[in-house]
């Protein structure tokens, strides 16, 4: 089952799904998934009002919500509501990956898996990409002519087809010259498993100074 988690704040909630009471049902409805053995894919869509709060949001499914079988964080799409608010709700990850970056490996740290939908791999740091499978279907996904040379071009999911390179990202860059030669998914897998013990070790060490 695919259940939308936005963020851990009912007023910020309400703003985002722009219907009352939508964080207590949401709330409300996880137990009864649990206790009923359904596999939950939890989705958030990453916004500039929730941007801020991804790191608690984290912590709060790795805490309270560890039967999720995956949380699958999920770039803006220009489309119906998405477009009307593009302006103040979309986030630029290719230009600041912090809160996200954080996010992703507080969770991985503590055995949430975690990947990363509708992200082209060009917009992403080369060590997250291995998180973001192709997740946009063929029917809307289209690629930019920056991306004809790419080699991980067969790998990406590309763009949805109605974006807009004047209002979406502005840190794209050849993936190749992020990620250099000789890439593999698995090596940085593996990796990138120590820096994530490194980073959650930081966190909560920051908690318990607090």
């Amino acid at each position: 089952m695919e259940i939308p988690g936005w963020t851990l704040r009912p007023t910020r909630a309400l703003r985002i799904a722009g219907k009352q009471g939508a964080f207590s049902r949401l709330s409300n409805v996880f137990s009864t998934l649990m206790m009923a053995g359904f596999a939950v894919e939890l989705r958030t869509v990453v916004h500039q009002q929730n941007w801020n709060l991804l790191p608690d949001l984290a912590d709060y499914i790795a805490t309270r919500l560890p039967f999720v079988e995956v949380w699958a964080i999920m770039q803006l799409e220009n489309i119906g509501y998405g477009r009307m608010n593009w302006a103040h709700s979309f986030k630029d990850t290719s230009t600041d990956f912090s809160q996200l970056g954080r996010s992703v490996n507080l969770a991985l740290g503590r055995g949430i898996p975690t990947l990363l939908y509708n992200f082209p791999l060009c917009s992403l740091p080369a060590h997250y990409r291995h998180l973001a499978p192709p997740t946009i279907s063929d029917w809307k996904n289209k690629f930019l002519d920056e991306c004809i040379s790419c080699g991980l071009r067969s790998a990406c999911g590309g763009f949805f087809e109605w974006y807009k390179p004047s209002l979406g990202f502005r840190g794209l860059l050849p993936a190749e010259t992020k990620i250099g030669v000789g890439y593999r998914a698995k090596t940085m897998t593996m990796r990138n498993q120590g820096d994530i013990r490194h980073e959650v070790n930081d966190l909560l060490a920051d908690t318990e100074a607090e």
